[in-house]
């Protein structure tokens, strides 16, 4: 199948039927069920239990056993500085450290209970934020989780049903604490460049004699997620420069740095926006998995989100392990260019030697459509620390189910797309339209689009598909 794709150019209805009724071959359960398989049986996307992937609703009760904040900006008396945050109203009572018992008015209040600056990450610990617009930069939130069961789940959830608005939109100037004192940054939000004459854009950082960084608008990440045992409910983030929600490995540290896998991890019914350049939802390069004999991942679970207004993809993963994407509305990608890059059509995809991988029930109009494996054949690892992986890769995508997704009005490219694939399976997709390519099902082992890499030689023909 090298050097090939195939174009569909009608309507297109992939049904399941007598003959596919071997998808459990792939060793992913294809039941409407199997998105709790992995973590108790939690089947239920609606069930408010720690480990599901939806989340709590106020209760003294869960508080009793959990460290609880609240984040109220609207709340009288809500306050960062004479605040304990460990109520949702202000009590007027006081705590043994002379704090009030009374909500926190910002995000960064809890900065440091979501990321510790040093040790273990956070554990049992719930956020939960009220109404209102709240501003994060010069950086996005980091929560770092270190829990071993639900009851240590780190959870950040809207408050009560109501509707927070997480925003990093940049202004030119900022004022930030460091431990030497307040620092003025001009600008407020920057990306770094690799010297001063990597772009006409990039200029001297401020108090640098070597750095230069191009300024920016927003925060580069809205959201970084990396450990165990974190659920993200509930929000509308908005205002990212490269990814609204990145799902981030991490290692021990030290001269011998061991990775630390992700698993259980929730992103649930959170409305998220596209960024200037790059994913809504990213996934961001795990290393080997089991397929390539490295450490299990997983699982991560990204249901019943809204996306919209796409620069590169709706849920984009590199080199992940053990995702479930299911139940999402994904909608209206961007089209055109923006100063950094071509806008790239939206859809939902993983590639670089993802597996075990289920994308299904998903609903796409006016962006792309679902793939497994990359259409770039890039390599991923070549230097990276804390290991060198190397081109570790032979197949993009390994062990992947697609399943009962629509996509209507297919934007730019194929609704469905296949390349260097093991295992790719896809069963009752529904898919109109295409794009530049005129297809609806595209299947490759060469990249066959102007937005191509420079293609990975060490990659094997699709197969099993």
């Amino acid at each position: 199948m090298r050097s090939t794709w195939i174009a569909v150019a009608m309507l297109l209805t992939l049904s399941s039927g007598s003959g596919c009724s071997d998808s459990g071959a792939s060793g992913l359960d294809s039941s409407a069920d199997a998105r709790g398989d992995a973590d108790g049986g939690a089947s239920d996307t609606r069930s408010d239990q720690a480990d599901g992937p939806s989340g709590p609703h106020w209760s003294e009760a869960h508080c009793k056993t959990r460290t609880c904040y609240f984040v109220m900006k609207s709340v009288a008396g809500a306050d960062d500085a004479a605040c304990n945050g460990r109520h949702p109203a202000d009590l007027g009572s006081t705590d043994a450290d002379g704090k009030r018992d009374c909500p926190f008015a910002s995000l960064d209040a809890v900065r440091g209970i979501l990321n510790p600056a040093s040790g273990a990450g956070a554990r049992g610990v719930t956020v939960f934020v009220g109404a209102g617009t709240y501003a994060l930069y010069p950086s996005g939130l980091a929560i770092r989780g270190d829990g071993t069961s639900a009851d240590e789940a780190v959870i950040v959830t809207a408050y009560d049903g109501q509707k927070p608005i997480i925003d990093g939109t940049c202004p030119a100037t900022c004022t930030v604490q460091t431990p030497s004192g307040p620092v003025t940054r001009d600008p407020c939000c920057q990306r770094a460049c690799p010297s001063c004459s990597t772009d006409a854009r990039c200029k001297p950082v401020q108090g640098s004699a070597t750095q230069c960084a191009v300024p920016i608008d927003h925060v580069e990440q809205l959201v970084t997620i990396s450990g165990s045992w974190v659920r993200v409910e509930g929000l509308d983030l908005r205002g990212c420069w490269e990814d609204n929600i990145r799902v981030a490995w991490r290692d021990t540290g030290g001269a011998q740095p061991t990775i630390i896998p992700n698993e259980h991890i929730y992103i649930a019914n959170n409305r998220i926006e596209g960024c200037e350049v790059n994913e809504n939802i990213k996934g961001l390069r795990n290393g080997p998995g089991p397929a390539h004999g490295g450490p299990a991942w997983g699982p991560v679970h990204v249901v019943g989100n809204e996306l919209y207004a796409m620069a590169s993809q709706a849920v984009d993963a590199t080199g992940v392990h053990n995702w479930t994407v299911e139940d999402n509305y994904a909608h209206d990608a961007k089209t055109g260019q923006a100063p950094f890059t071509d806008y790239d059509g939206g859809g939902i995809g993983f590639k670089n030697g993802s597996s075990d991988v289920r994308v299904r029930n998903n609903w796409s109009e006016r962006s792309d459509g679902y793939g497994g494996g990359g259409s770039s054949g890039s390599c991923i690892g070549d230097t990276t620390p804390p290991a060198d992986w190397g081109c570790f890769q032979k197949y993009e995508m390994i062990d992947a189910l697609f399943e009962n997704n629509v996509a209507l009005d297919a934007s730019l490219r194929a609704a469905l797309n296949v390349f260097h694939c093991d295992g790719c399976r896809f069963y009752g997709n529904y898919v109109v339209g295409g794009g530049e390519v005129p297809a609806l099902l595209l299947i490759g082992d060469v990249c066959p689009g102007p937005r191509c890499e420079a293609h990975n030689p060490g990659l094997l023909p699709t197969r099993d598909l």
